[in-house]
């Protein structure tokens, strides 16, 4: 039991780090739109352990918490821009839940 509440807290801890990630890439690109594939690319060039699909379920789940707007252009493929209610979650001017409360690296 003690393994699963480990492994639980590992992967909550992933996940508000990957939100946090996208959101301070679309940040940095503000106001443009980024491509799903274009923020995986750079999520994986900076080392983040992530995959296309957790990318677009995250992109969906920022979208739904009105932190990013979504345009989809084909299947499961997505232009994404970051949101004033984003950039105050990067700036640190508001904590959301689900979102880890970093500063993200702007290598």
């Amino acid at each position: 039991m003690d393994d699963e509440r480990v492994l639980s807290a590992l992967r909550r801890s992933h996940v508000e780090s990957l939100r946090a990630r996208i959101l301070a890439l679309l940040d940095d690109c503000y106001p443009q739109q980024m491509h799903t594939d274009v923020l995986y690319w750079q999520l994986s060039r900076k080392g983040i352990d992530t995959c296309i699909n957790e990318v677009v379920r995250e992109v969906h789940y920022l979208g739904e918490k009105d932190m990013m707007n979504l345009e989809c252009i084909v299947a499961d493929r997505f232009l994404v821009a970051i949101t004033a209610k984003g950039r105050d979650v990067v700036a640190g001017a508001v904590e959301e839940v689900g979102i880890m409360p970093i500063e993200p690296s702007r290598d």
